[in-house]
């Protein structure tokens, strides 16, 4: 195959529940960024036999794979970003897709990302912007892995607190993002209420998690002094 450079995410223990809720949280939290727009990483669900050289035992387990950055760049027309991406400012980006990207970290209420320390993003260049593509959602509160901490050095104590880490804007600036994404809704609850991979209460759950931010989207709490990125908006024009 001309794009044979996937990336693979396994279940982190065999024969464990909990680890195969953990896996098909995270492929779900894939498929809704898949909805909201194509500056996504496209994954496909598997399930892999793997087999013991020496004694030949066999065992199932759940598994899927994450698209070719190649590939993802081609798709888009985009280019590889070669040179010094940290601690860049907006102006370097394409604002509404950062702005997006920011927003759905927040809405699944993940903290363990960021642009200025480039941390679980993959960078790529279209005309002369560049866009941000995330990736490692299994630390946000949607999946709540139970490995996961909170990043207590941005203001999140619990795993399921939601912390704006987006670059600092003014709050008219982002209510179109916001609103892009309560658009959504319909479709993202419709993907978690018919994935069947795991429990209709487990559907449930996450389907109430997501539905706090689209019932109140423009409200955002915002990381603390110490976050590598700047709050979204002042104390005042919240």
């Amino acid at each position: 195959a001309r794009y044979d450079d996937m990336k693979l995410v396994p279940q982190c223990l065999a024969e464990d529940e909990n680890a195969r809720e953990t896996l098909m949280r995270e492929f779900l939290a894939y498929k809704l960024y898949n909805e909201i727009t194509e500056y996504s990483f496209r994954v496909q669900l598997l399930r892999i036999t793997y087999k013991d050289t020496e004694t030949g035992k066999k065992d199932k387990q759940w598994a899927f794979l994450i698209e070719d950055t190649a590939e993802l760049r081609a798709r888009l027309g985009a280019e590889k970003v070669e040179d010094d991406a940290y601690n860049l400012p907006i102006d370097s980006f394409h604002a509404s897709q950062v702005r997006t990207v920011a927003f759905f970290q927040y809405m699944i209420g993940n903290a363990d990302w960021g642009f200025k320390a480039v941390k679980n993003l993959k960078f790529l260049r279209k005309k002369d912007k560049l866009v941000a593509i995330p990736y490692d959602f299994d630390f946000a509160g949607m999946v709540n892995a139970p490995y996961a901490l909170p990043n207590k050095n941005v203001g999140q104590f619990k795993l399921q607190d939601r912390v704006y880490l987006g670059f600092n804007e003014s709050a008219a600036e982002l209510h179109g993002t916001s609103y892009h994404l309560l658009g959504k809704r319909p479709k993202i609850e419709e993907l978690v209420l018919q994935f069947r991979w795991l429990t209709f209460d487990d559907r449930l759950e996450i389907m109430a998690y997501l539905n706090e931010f689209f019932e109140a989207p423009e409200q955002v709490k915002t990381g603390s002094a110490v976050a590598e990125n700047s709050p979204v908006m002042s104390a005042d024009e919240r």
